[in-house]
């Protein structure tokens, strides 16, 4: 039987201070729409290697930064799944996955890069909301990866 994840919320994380954050508002969607979350790591492999290429390092780091996140989750009280998978692209790795475990929400957090080239948003952000089916909510830390907690009136 397959299992029914239009109740899943989306997170990827990439191990910055705002995952953090992210994850404080997907844990609060969730326990407000009776979902359960699924953190993502996407490790990206460079052209010149393989897609299924041994990363041991890069995949040491993402157990660390998904462990930190089942942890916060554990405390939370909140219902989560975690995987890591490689991609040439995090970005339309994202999207693929919210579309084949048909998510309802993907909370991204992410750091203010500034305006380069008209984009607001780094490459993997905007890659998602201008590709993903469904909805996208934006926890955007301060400067460089810096949480504000300035109040927006």
């Amino acid at each position: 039987m397959e299992q029914d994840t239009t109740n899943t919320i989306l997170l990827p994380i990439c191990g910055t201070e705002v995952d953090e954050r992210a994850f404080s508002v997907a844990v609060w969607l969730a326990k407000a729409s009776k979902s359960s979350v699924r953190a993502l790591h996407v490790i990206e492999v460079s052209r010149d290697k393989p897609l299924d290429a041994d990363l041991g390092e890069e995949a040491d780091v993402g157990e660390q930064i998904l462990e930190k996140i089942e942890n916060l989750a554990k405390a939370e009280k909140c219902p989560i799944q975690a995987g890591i998978i490689q991609a040439r692209s995090a970005g339309y790795a994202i999207v693929q996955e919210a579309q084949i475990r048909n998510v309802r929400t993907i909370v991204l957090g992410t750091s203010k890069i500034g305006e380069t080239a008209g984009d607001y948003f780094g490459r993997t952000v905007s890659y998602i909301l201008r590709n993903s089916d469904c909805d996208v909510i934006i926890w955007r830390g301060g400067t460089y990866g810096q949480v504000s907690t300035e109040r927006v009136e």
